[in-house]
């Protein structure tokens, strides 16, 4: 753990969080690719700073990080011009988080099923965290584009990932339950 501390971050982040957080993480091409994204290192320092009392958070907080990791990861193989999770928050690649959130969560579209229905639910809601967080970070910078790009994103998750995704996904969650 303390030799993963010496990696690189793409943000400067407290040393609690490196520690406590980082520095716990399971050291895989996961964690590299959370580690490297500047968001989703803010979300978790975000995330750090509101917990930053309560211990039993510390694995929550790594585990919000992972699954934006993972999500980031597939999403790059499903589109080779995405680098960063910034890239994703965009109107126009609302289809590849969609895609990839389907791609994740093993969605059976003959059956309307996801494996996974909690997964693409938790996804959902870290991905509008993190619009919020980009759009906050660009009105400090003062750059209205990319408040104008969070927003649409935004706007496009609250409209339809409801429709498209989370439906679904809570179908499957109940007639599991059921069964």
């Amino acid at each position: 753990s303390h030799s993963s501390l010496l990696l690189t971050s793409s943000y400067e982040i407290t040393n609690g969080m490196k520690e406590k957080i980082l520095g716990r993480m399971i050291v895989d091409d996961i964690t590299m690719a959370a580690r490297t994204d500047s968001l989703i290192m803010k979300l978790g320092e975000k995330l750090y700073l509101k917990h930053v009392n309560l211990l039993q958070f510390n694995n929550y907080m790594s585990q919000k990080m992972r699954e934006l990791g993972r999500f980031l990861i597939k999403a790059r193989t499903i589109d080779s011009s995405i680098k960063t999770l910034t890239d994703v928050i965009d109107a126009a690649k609302f289809p590849v988080a969609i895609q990839t959130t389907r791609l994740l969560c093993r969605y059976t579209a003959d059956i309307n099923r996801y494996e996974t229905p909690s997964f693409a639910l938790k996804i959902g809601h870290s991905l509008k965290k993190c619009c919020k967080l980009m759009k906050s970070n660009a009105l400090i910078a003062g750059d209205s584009t990319i408040v104008e790009k969070a927003d649409s994103f935004h706007t496009l998750c609250a409209h339809e990932w409801g429709d498209v995704v989370s439906s679904n996904a809570l179908q499957t969650l109940q007639s599991k339950k059921m069964n």
